[in-house]
């Protein structure tokens, strides 16, 4: 059998030398670049604010990749390193500036012969590509963020152009790439590019990858007895801790389990030096969602704990999130001049903690305390991504389209099933002014993201998202206003009037928290499939259990003519997180 067809043998658990497959030879390394392709199969017509030129994609992909030095200047070089400093390391402890500048200046010198028979060079100068894609991907933002930077005399390559040469010389070398430092970073950084569009199955497949690799080579584990240099340390952590922040995130975001609990984590944090103190961060930040994945989100416990014992892993958990926020005050009073600014950092603060005291398995009816923090928290997350679209320059990305989703549907289903909690506990202003008002600059943070983009699909999420929110309101308004006859009816002021969209049925008068029936006809909630990359039976996470007797698709309104019939029967099979987003 040839080497690269030869899989990796290993010592299982107990003692025994079993074959572990063809994860080390051209099979896997295939069907990585198979998925890398398939990332972003959009990413090239997408035309959003990141585009780098207003060129034909077309005359761009007839240049040939051994003539890629005639167009990538070192003035253009040197630019799209300095984007990629400002917008990817401040998020993922990748690699050290240091670290950074030493491998663009390696690879300036050989990028008129990239098909080398040297593999290791080989993989380097993809690993340079990549940077420079994603460099290229925010370079419209590095010029704003960079007032007096003049644009490059000769006319830079788009992102898609350097993507597409990075994916040919990964296919190229196939046949010879072995798990490693190197092979984990390209994986790496084909999911942060592909991190500018939908997450979906093939990134999260990705990420996977990387991790296990990672875990192959024991990046997760710190040992006392190393003998290689403190530096080398170093890299393997941040190789580590960002492929667990990029999966960790994807895990969280598509509601599933993350390939490695924190249980089995030894590697220490990268180093701080003056730098990437954020992106460090952001690690811990990460670690405390993994953690709301295991203890808030399980389906299969053991032993089902405890009101007392709920409440407590519930406070254990929004301590942690505190902390890190007063320690993100800190570390960002150093750290100034990031391109990033504070609201962005505090907005995972506040996204967290409205998806730790929503309806979940471990905490099914939440209490009307954990209620107004749900929905203060996804106001306040509204609030602070509002404030970055509107004084920032950061690059907009199909996570914060998934973000600024997530908290406002979040507001409106906690709204609708916990408001007779939330009358008693903070009085009907609360959600006739504040959630009215959060209401709102979510529909207007979907406007903005519209107007920049001018993407047909955010223009219907924000229509279809006005729809929710009307509906809402107004069940809202007739369920307060049942609460005391005696007073004059509320009036909940509306996002927009737009009979196009939907013709709203007559809403019955509730005065007690809706349960919401198990409906299969089409709902309000289809179109925000594609966009949130959820497919019917990928997910795991029971944020409505079936005992709670909520069902988000109807909550949100099956069609009018369809309501009175459905609220006879009740759901009787378990509701997982792809249930809440699309129709059955």
């Amino acid at each position: 059998m040839d080497a690269p067809e030869t899989g990796l043998l290993a010592l299982n658990a107990t003692g025994e030398l079993r074959y572990l497959g063809p994860s080390s030879g051209s099979f896997f390394a295939s069907y990585a670049a198979s998925l890398a392709r398939s990332c972003v199969p959009a990413q090239n017509n997408q035309g959003g604010p990141s585009s780098t030129s207003d060129n034909s994609n077309s005359n761009e992909r007839a240049v040939n990749v051994t003539n890629l030095n005639q167009i990538l200047s070192p003035e253009s070089i040197r630019l799209l390193t300095r984007s990629f400093k400002l917008w990817i390391l401040p998020l993922y402890p990748l690699f050290t500036h240091t670290d950074l500048d030493s491998l663009v200046g390696r690879c300036v010198n050989f990028q008129t012969t990239p098909r080398t028979e040297d593999f290791a060079q080989s993989r380097e100068i993809i690993v340079f590509y990549l940077v420079m894609a994603l460099g290229a991907t925010n370079v419209t933002n590095t010029f704003k963020e960079s007032q007096n930077a003049a644009p490059p005399r000769s006319p830079l390559p788009s992102a898609s152009l350097l993507y597409g040469t990075a994916l040919d010389l990964f296919e190229h070398n196939v046949q010879h790439l072995r798990p490693s430092m190197s092979l984990i970073q390209i994986l790496l950084l084909i999911s942060i590019y592909s991190s500018y569009g939908p997450s979906g199955l093939s990134q999260w497949q990705l990420a996977g990858l990387a991790m296990r690799m990672a875990v192959e080579l024991g990046l997760h584990c710190s040992h006392r007895n190393w003998r290689i240099t403190e530096d080398d340390i170093d890299r393997r952590n941040r190789v580590f801790w960002t492929a667990y922040v990029i999966e960790t995130t994807l895990a969280y975001n598509l509601g599933r389990p993350p390939s490695i609990v924190n249980d089995h984590i030894t590697a220490k944090l990268p180093i701080c030096l003056g730098e990437g103190g954020l992106a460090v961060h952001h690690v811990r930040h990460r670690m405390i969602q993994n953690k709301i994945i295991s203890s808030v989100y399980f389906t299969n416990p053991a032993q089902p704990p405890d009101h007392e014992s709920r409440c407590r892993i519930i406070r254990d958990l929004q301590a942690e999130l505190d902390d890190w926020k007063t320690r993100l005050g800190e570390i960002y009073l150093h750290e100034q001049s990031s391109s990033y600014p504070l609201s962005y950092w505090e907005r995972l603060y506040h996204g967290t903690s409205f998806v730790l005291h929503r309806s979940s398995p471990l905490c099914p009816h939440p209490s009307a305390e954990s209620a107004e923090q749900c929905i203060r928290s996804a106001g306040t997350y509204i609030d602070n991504l509002l404030t970055v679209l509107r004084t920032s320059n950061v690059p907009l990305t199909w996570m914060l389209v998934q973000g600024i989703l997530f908290a406002g549907l979040t507001m409106l289903v906690t709204a609708r099933t916990t408001v007779s909690k939330l009358v008693t506990h903070v009085g009907a202003s609360f959600l006739l002014v504040d959630f009215a008002n959060w209401t709102r600059k979510c529909s207007m943070c979907m406007a903005i993201m519209n107007e920049r983009w001018s993407e047909d699909l955010v223009s219907k999420l924000d229509a279809q998202f006005e729809v929710l929110a009307n509906d809402t309101l107004k069940t809202v308004a007739a369920s307060l206003t049942t609460r005391n006859t005696s007073t004059a009816t509320p009036q909940m002021p509306e996002l927009r009037d737009d009979s196009n969209l939907v013709a709203m049925g007559p809403l019955s008068n509730i005065s007690q928290d809706t349960v919401w029936p198990d409906n299969q006809e089409s709902t309000y909630m289809d179109p925000f499939g594609g966009l949130l990359g959820f497919d019917n039976g990928q997910t795991f996470w029971n944020i409505f259990p079936s005992q709670s007797g909520f069902d988000f698709l109807d909550a949100l309104g099956p069609e009018p003519g369809h309501r009175q019939d459905s609220y006879i029967q009740t759901s009787t099979r378990s509701q997982d997180w792809t249930d809440i987003f699309l129709g059955s």
